[in-house]
């Protein structure tokens, strides 16, 4: 089984449940793994990289991931 298969192979109820936890503006802590959390930015003006021209940047929100320090000291590990 490759790793696309076995991630798929989630409860859908599990995931619809983190998906709405989201929405709701929960963070989800996923024992041993991390916490998730969805951060809101505001918007802003920003410069285009191409003509440096003034732009303007729309808000947005953004996942944000937190590791548990397990998980930071296995990724130490790794060559």
């Amino acid at each position: 089984m490759n790793q696309k298969n076995h991630i798929m192979s989630l409860p859908d109820g599990f995931l619809e449940e983190f998906r709405h936890a989201l929405q709701d503006g929960f963070k989800v802590k996923v024992t041993g793994l991390g916490i998730f959390s969805v951060t809101d930015f505001k918007a802003r003006k920003g410069i285009d990289p191409v003509t440096k021209q003034m732009v303007d940047r729309p808000a947005f929100k953004k996942m944000k991931f937190r590791a548990t320090l397990a998980i930071k000291e296995f990724l130490q590990t790794i060559k």
